[in-house]
């Protein structure tokens, strides 16, 4: 009886070792969960590639609408280049136009009442202002373009539609504002009574250079009202002087 007690105990040995050969069995199991997290970062690293990838892509695709942008921005500022610059020569034309005109009506009303002569005199200086205002502006706008073509031909590369300034056009400008400018004190002394005619051309003639004044400070980017009281002042002035010399000289001749 106890041999087979004996003979049962490595059945019972035996047992043990095979449990603990499952137990030694159990790290692999327990093991294995620790094997999902190392394929999250495999599964991770596409979505991370795949949003750099559109990032670049939204870059590239930034990077063409601005350089089309960039392309397209000389046109648009080369054309209004030109238009300033007619703007500029209107501007200057009906100021001149203005003045002198002015001056010569009113120079020639200090000297005389017949308003025969102070009508011929105002359209003389009518006509020979503006073509010479409008030959002058042609030549030096001419020299400013040859100017801007010599530098285009240094820098190797051909003018954008509208970036090269226009002689003729500034011509143009020029003699029409130069015109409508020298209307303004010819009608001021012709229309109104003999009483009324030197004051009507001051007042007309003021309110005209305020105009321009103002204009030329806006294209400018100066003081409105600075540049507006500047010229009106200086307009004042010179037409004063301008009558008083008139005067002077017709009472010296007759």
């Amino acid at each position: 009886m106890p041999a087979v007690a004996t003979a049962g105990a490595p059945q019972t040995v035996a047992g043990t070792l095979t449990a603990e050969s499952v137990a030694a069995t159990a790290p692999q199991t327990a093991l294995a969960p620790e094997s999902a997290p190392a394929s999250a970062p495999e599964t991770a690293a596409p979505q991370v590639t795949d949003a750099a990838s559109q990032a670049v892509d939204v870059a590239s695709q930034a990077v063409d609408v601005a350089s089309q942008a960039a392309a397209s921005a000389p046109e648009t500022l080369d054309g209004a280049h030109e238009k300033m610059n007619r703007l500029r020569a209107g501007v200057l034309g009906a100021n001149d136009g203005i003045v002198s005109t002015a001056a010569v009506v009113l120079g020639v009303a200090g000297a005389s009442s017949s308003p025969q002569a102070i009508i011929i005199a105002g359209m003389a200086s009518l006509v020979g202002g503006a073509i010479s205002m409008a030959l002058g502006e042609y030549v030096s706008v001419a020299a400013q373009l040859d100017s801007e073509k010599a530098a285009l031909r240094r820098l190797g590369r051909e003018p954008h539609p509208g970036e090269l300034v226009s002689p003729m056009g500034a011509a143009i400008a020029s003699f029409l504002s130069f015109v409508v400018g020298a209307l303004i004190p010819l009608l001021a002394v012709a229309l109104p009574p003999v009483a009324w005619r030197v004051p009507a051309a001051f007042i007309a003639t003021l309110i005209a250079l305020a105009i321009t004044g103002y204009v030329s400070a806006r294209i400018g980017d100066a003081d409105p009202k600075r540049a507006t009281l500047r010229v009106v002042i200086g307009g004042f002035l010179g037409l004063g002087a301008t009558f008083l010399i008139g005067h002077l000289f017709g009472m010296i001749v007759s």
